[in-house]
């Protein structure tokens, strides 16, 4: 994937994730806090 098609997809504000977890150890719990964080929806 391109830059330009990142930052439109990004650009969006609104990303759905399928699958978090309670545990703050795994990739599943933190990249959604992240994003969540980070003023996405």
């Amino acid at each position: 994937m391109d830059d330009e098609k990142l930052q439109s997809i990004l650009a969006l504000r609104k990303i759905a994730v399928v699958g978090m977890s309670r545990d703050p150890s795994k990739a599943a719990h933190y990249v959604p806090k992240y994003l969540q964080e980070h003023g996405y929806d």
